[in-house]
């Protein structure tokens, strides 16, 4: 996947040297969230807006790129 989003997960984690579960907890989301996320062979579901907000304040990742990330995963992985 190839959105501004992914690129700033896969930066918060690698800032974070931290692993998928890591950065899970320190935003206070469930792993499988994210383990679903940065694997693109699993179905994975549009952000709900509790888990866009705790990504926002944990890694202060602006609103409308997830919600632009939601269209392309619909689109994408139905």
């Amino acid at each position: 996947m190839n959105t501004r989003f992914y690129e700033m997960m896969l930066d918060a984690k690698r800032e974070r040297e931290c692993s998928i579960r890591k950065l899970a907890e320190i935003c206070g989301i469930c792993p499988g969230t994210l383990i679903c996320f940065f694997n693109p062979s699993k179905p994975f579901k549009k952000l709900q807006d509790k888990t866009m907000a705790k990504l926002n304040n944990h890694l202060g990742i602006p609103y409308d790129v997830m919600e632009e990330y939601n269209v392309e995963i619909t689109k994408e992985r139905g």
